[in-house]
């Protein structure tokens, strides 16, 4: 193998390491506990979505229907939407520096722009996703001049292969605050039929990270904790537009295992196809 071949295969492995996404997913405890307080609000999220009042009800006296209202409602009004996104990781027992970036987001066909404002961990400072585009590969582009001589400017990468899915839960595959929401409504869902989950009703309270927006906030206890340690899952929902845009997980002696907070979402602002082009990562 070539000096430039070996560049491009120690490339794709680091960026395929820091495109994976942990956002708002927890996995089920095993100790019983008692269900979720009985529904106070009769919602049908067939035929209509509630009001902001009786959403808030929901976040208080049933937190499954709360999520499913979220995502009824992503699916009915949200096309996309911009958001600048700060995260922090611990990947393979490393806490990873905080990042920030720019995240540019279609709903159809599911669409994913990435540009670090921040150093990024790993050797990738843009990426681009598209459905069923460029053979369903992410496009990345090496934050060193140096890799980008040797190894080409763009980089395809697959977001499934071994190197990606062993560097975090989620692909860029699955990027998107519906797809966080619906990873979250599956975990409590298994939590609750297994008669698991204990998830708390914490008030409506200014999140500093989110520059003071208030959120609707649900912290899940798990009392016996997984594999990774996970002990408490706090989650933000904005009370205006209903999103996920605060996930905080922390272990049992209270160390953080990831932080993800959506500021300054834009919902359906009017975004050019020429957005999501190849030379969006130039």
């Amino acid at each position: 193998m070539t000096p430039p071949e070996v560049a491009k295969r120690m490339l794709r492995l680091t960026a395929c390491l820091i495109f994976c996404f942990v956002v708002g997913t927890d996995r089920p405890s095993v100790v019983p506990t008692r269900r979720p307080a009985p529904v106070a609000v009769v919602v049908d999220l067939s035929t209509a979505l509630p009001t902001n009042e009786q959403f808030l009800e929901l976040a208080k006296t049933d937190p499954l229907l709360c999520l499913k209202a979220v995502i009824a409602k992503s699916q009915r009004e949200i096309r996309g939407y911009t958001t600048e996104l700060v995260k922090r990781e611990r990947i393979n027992g490393k806490l990873n520096p905080e990042e920030t970036f720019e995240a540019t987001f279609r709903a159809s066909p599911h669409s994913v722009l990435l540009r670090w404002k921040t150093d990024p961990s790993g050797q990738a400072d843009r990426v681009l996703y598209i459905e069923g585009a460029n053979g369903d590969q992410m496009l990345v582009r090496p934050k060193s001049a140096i890799a980008r001589a040797v190894a080409g400017a763009v980089v395809t990468v697959d977001p499934e292969g071994k190197e990606a899915r062993g560097g975090g839960r989620v692909s860029v595959r699955d990027f998107g605050l519906q797809k966080a929401t619906e990873r979250l409504l599956a975990a409590w869902s298994a939590a609750h039929d297994a008669g698991v989950l204990h998830v708390h009703f914490l008030g409506v309270k200014p999140i500093p990270e989110l520059d003071g927006r208030p959120c609707i906030l649900l912290e899940r206890i798990m009392h016996t904790p997984d594999e990774e340690n996970l002990h408490k899952v706090l989650v933000g929902l904005d009370p205006e537009n209903w999103q996920q845009v605060m996930s905080v997980m922390t272990d049992t002696k209270g160390n953080l295992i990831a932080s993800y907070y959506f500021r300054n979402v834009v919902l359906n602002p009017e975004i050019p196809a020429t957005v999501f082009d190849k030379a969006s990562l130039k």
